[in-house]
């Protein structure tokens, strides 16, 4: 997969060993992980997947907004998509970001 078809947050991608199509949470190229929005949380290697629809500029702010404020999973661990969305996507993290602003 080339750097310029990386999925980032929001995209949908199809898993070709699943035929799942999963929403984006990261999209991680050094490693090559890929984490999916949802429970049961989990992670895939990036190259079993293939973009099906690239988010608008404002849906991935969103979901970069969103997922990077998850706080912990029921048991109180740490929900690991959080930290890796606000390092893999610094220029749509934005500190003071609503969710009033996803309906704009």
């Amino acid at each position: 997969m080339t750097q310029a078809l990386v999925p980032r947050c929001g995209d949908t991608v199809r898993h070709r060993p699943t035929g799942e199509q999963w929403l984006v949470a990261y999209a991680d190229p050094t490693t090559g992980d890929l984490a999916w929005v949802g429970w049961p949380e989990g992670r895939a290697q990036l190259s079993d997947c293939d973009l099906v629809a690239r988010a608008s500029d404002a849906v991935h702010v969103r979901w970069v907004n969103r997922i990077a404020r998850v706080g912990s999973r029921d048991n109180g661990s740490p929900d690991h998509r959080a930290g890796a969305v606000r390092r893999l996507y610094p220029d749509a993290w934005r500190d003071d970001w609503t969710d009033d602003e996803a309906s704009s």
